[in-house]
């Protein structure tokens, strides 16, 4: 197959330079701790994304005693209950909030760091964390930005 100006285009040839590159960076020569380093930014790089699975709530049909009045009678039992759910679920929810926004914060920050790793051979942490600290956190308000959008919209 030929490209333009008669080039040769090899489907291959990306492959193994790529796996040639991971065989410099991760073997040559090898160095345990250049591994845990770029596996803590790959760790941070991928934290809090995807993955999961939901939770499944099977609520069974028909059956006795279903009625309109054994949901007077539920109700009548939560009333005296009512604020303590309701600031309980707020209250998980905040914690839940709190927790995905600190895991997109570390997420966007990660990400910088794993890259610099990889790009300059170097299994470091305390360097990029600091060097792209501005750009990070610009990712981490557009990320954040994009996801209450999202929520919002749908």
């Amino acid at each position: 197959m030929y490209g333009h100006e008669g080039q040769n285009i090899s489907v291959t040839t990306p492959v193994s330079r790529a796996l040639e590159r991971v065989n410099k960076i991760l073997l040559d020569p090898f160095d345990l701790s250049k591994w845990f380093l770029i596996g803590f930014g790959a760790w941070l790089a991928t934290l809090g994304r995807g993955g999961g699975g939901g939770v499944n709530f099977h609520i069974p049909s028909g059956g006795s005693g279903g009625g309109p009045g054994n949901m007077d009678h539920a109700v009548r039992e939560i009333m005296p209950y009512l604020p303590i759910i309701i600031i309980s679920t707020v209250g998980i929810a905040l914690l839940i909030f709190g927790v995905k926004v600190l895991l997109l914060w570390l997420n966007s920050r990660g990400d910088f760091m794993f890259v610099h790793c990889i790009v300059l051979n170097k299994g470091q942490v305390k360097e990029p964390w600091t060097q792209f600290r501005e750009q990070g956190n610009s990712l981490f308000l557009f990320r954040l930005a994009i996801n209450v959008v999202c929520f919002y919209a749908f």
